[in-house]
Formats: C-alpha cells, structure tokens, sequence
C-alpha cells in the first residue's frame, strides 16, 4: 500500500477544487446557518467581518 503525505495548510491552498482544512458553523441572529472556511481568513477580524456581511445577507 502506498504511503500518503500529510498536507499542510499551504499545501491545501495550492489543491485544485478548494479543499478547507477547517470550518467554523455560524449560526446569523434570524437562526439561518451557514459555515465559513478558515483558510480564507488571515486573522480571527476578517473572519468576524465576514460573518456580519453574511449574516446581513441571510437575514
């Protein structure tokens, strides 16, 4: 059988078809839930800010 690499982060981004290596599940005030890729994200501020204009999307 053959032995398969592990993957880094980085390693994750250059896959084709866009592979996450982790999700945070948000649940917007109107109950609408939705999750965002972390990967996407360089710092937990950005990632905040993209869960308000989604929850104004969803809501």
């Amino acid at each position: 059988m053959k032995k398969l690499k592990k993957l880094s982060r980085n390693d994750l981004k250059k896959v084709a078809g866009g592979t996450c290596s982790q999700w945070v599940g948000v649940t917007a005030p109107c109950g609408a839930f939705y999750s965002l890729c972390t990967d996407n994200y360089s710092n937990w501020a950005e990632l905040q800010e993209a869960a308000e204009y989604f929850n104004d999307v969803k809501c």
